[in-house]
């Protein structure tokens, strides 16, 4: 997940390619009180070098593909993961497109990720401009899969 990068790491993964997958939400959601005391400590001291790690990988320009490691939360919350990429310098276009167009590549799927004839059509809709607010695809209105609708707003 690229919570310790240096220099170095970042400098090979640009230079191969290698994707970060991070999950940068993960230490927003944890309730550190909760946690056997050690667990506690390693969080408090490896979150900042985490946020900074990503940081730098995002400033880089390291191929970043969307993960949220769910699990350690509660499924359901895993689209926080948008508004915590932006808070480690990922624009707001760029954090979705590291959901579809990158984590397709990084997966080397062709037959989804972007809207166009032959291609499967899973899509989601929500209530307001993700380009401006990337919380609101927290909360999903609409989704088709496979051209099959699963959800419609209320």
């Amino acid at each position: 997940h690229g919570s310790m990068l240096n220099a170095e790491a970042i400098n090979l993964m640009k230079e191969k390619g290698t994707f970060l997958v991070p999950t940068s939400y993960v230490p927003e959601s944890l309730d550190l009180d909760a946690l056997p005391p050690i667990m506690a400590l390693k969080a408090r001291e490896i979150t900042p070098q985490m946020k900074e790690s990503h940081r730098r990988a995002v400033k880089a320009g390291v191929k970043i593909a969307f993960g949220a490691d769910a699990g350690v939360f509660p499924h359901g919350q895993n689209a926080k993961e948008f508004a915590a990429l932006i808070t480690v310098g990922m624009k707001p276009i760029e954090a979705i497109r590291s959901a579809t167009i990158y984590a397709a590549d990084l997966l080397d799927i062709e037959d989804r990720a972007t809207l166009k004839p032959g291609k499967l059509a899973d899509i989601i809709a929500v209530s307001g401009n993700p380009l401006v607010d990337v919380t609101v695809l927290e909360n999903v209105a609409f989704v088709m899969k496979a051209g099959r609708v699963y959800k419609r707003p209320n």
